[in-house]
């Protein structure tokens, strides 16, 4: 029996209305090519009512309580039976022009594309990948549009030591030990703003500066990463104090 292409992970807890979204999102790929998983935290907003009920393309649910993204996201590995592994969490979609044609026959490790940004207030950006001679910095493209050789994540799943960048330390890994990275140039996904790494952006800035500590020999750029844990710091304190007008104002501001 032939493999399928894609296995999609998708994470959720007590966010029903996104998870419909997602469901909607993958149900319009070629469903013979790819396998659904869900992994549920838990939810007590009807999610896992809705899940039983659905019907629309298959897919294999878990649902019980995690120590966290992370270890939900291990879970979903250690289910997966595809060539590629994606995590498409609760929320987010692929793009129109995303389709299963194009991680196939790809002789590399790990593939990936740019990701459309939506914020609460409306606005969207387009967030492209940064350079792989960057990519100690921090994750140079979103988890969403990240499609790895599923063999490689069973081999090494998520650390969970880390609470914020263990994809990063996944990514990093991968990339420090040579492995074959491609760019698709190509929107892959429509994503949530404020994931996790973004809510507590300096606490995940120290984590990159442990990963660069543990798996980067030529690390010597202590400088970088004071200045962004500070940055970091300082950032969440003053978006806290603001009104979310203003946040939103600066935050158009940055990327136009």
């Amino acid at each position: 029996m032939a493999s399928i292409a894609l296995t999609i992970v998708t994470v959720t807890y007590n966010n029903i209305e996104g998870l419909k979204r997602t469901l909607t999102s993958v149900s319009k790929l070629d469903r013979n090519n790819l396998e659904h998983i869900i992994i549920d935290g838990g939810s007590t907003d009807g999610s896992q009512e809705y899940l039983k009920d659905y019907s629309i393309h298959p897919i294999r649910i878990i649902s019980e309580t995690d120590q966290g993204i992370y270890d939900a996201m291990n879970k979903g590995i250690s289910m997966g039976t595809g060539i590629w592994i994606n995590f498409l969490n609760a929320g987010d979609v692929f793009h129109d022009d995303f389709s299963l044609a194009l991680i196939g026959n790809q002789n590399h490790d790990l593939l990936y594309g740019s990701a459309e940004v939506k914020y609460n207030d409306g606005y969207k950006r387009k967030m492209q990948p940064g350079t792989l001679d960057s990519l100690w910095k921090g994750m140079s493209f979103s988890h969403q549009s990240v499609f790895v050789k599923r063999e490689l994540m069973e081999k090494n799943p998520f650390n969970l030591t880390y609470l914020y960048c263990a994809d990063f330390d996944f990514i990093f890994g991968l990339y420090t030990n040579n492995h074959s990275f491609f760019d698709l140039n190509q929107l892959i996904c429509s994503i949530e703003a404020g994931g996790i790494s973004d809510a507590k952006r300096f606490k995940a800035t120290k984590e990159v500066f442990a990963i660069n500590k543990k798996l980067n020999p030529k690390f010597r750029i202590y400088p970088y990463f004071y200045f962004k844990i500070l940055y970091g710091y300082i950032s969440v304190v003053v978006k806290k104090c603001m009104p979310k007008k203003a946040v939103s104002a600066i935050t158009k501001a940055k990327y136009k």
